[in-house]
């Protein structure tokens, strides 16, 4: 996927840096569709847990992906974020009408279910915000 920065040329939206941006990769994926006429949405993921005093507090997600960047040998190329976005756009499927797909380049060259998605980000993820477009 190309975008315009603002000087007439095109260049490449740059999914193969994932520890930052993914604010911006959402939102400029979301225009480029918009402007070919495809609605589509931003999905976000919180990590929000409760201890058994019942306190809340934020923990971060440990996503693991090829391109997290220094990850010594052996070990499993990982990353912390705080919070995610990416594109999330409603697909049809025959067989139960639409269903919500998650477009993350960043995470998988392919659509996601929000399940897939979350599963990919980490275990413990608790919360996700659907942001209409």
């Amino acid at each position: 996927m190309t975008f315009d920065p603002g000087d007439g040329v095109r260049i490449p939206l740059p999914f193969d840096y994932p520890k930052d941006g993914c604010e911006w990769r959402a939102y400029i994926m979301h225009k480029t569709l918009q402007e070919i006429g495809c609605a589509s949405g931003q999905i976000m993921a919180l990590s929000l847990h409760v201890n058994g005093e019942r306190q809340r507090y934020w923990k971060k997600f440990d996503v693991f992906t090829n391109a997290a960047p220094d990850v010594p040998h052996g070990k499993k190329p990982t990353f912390e974020w705080g919070s995610h976005m990416a594109l999330c756009i409603d697909v049809d499927i025959k067989s139960s009408g639409k269903e919500l797909r998650v477009l993350d380049l960043s995470l998988s060259d392919e659509p996601l279910t929000m399940q897939r998605w979350m599963g990919k980000i980490t275990k413990d993820s608790q919360r996700v915000l659907i942001l209409s477009p």
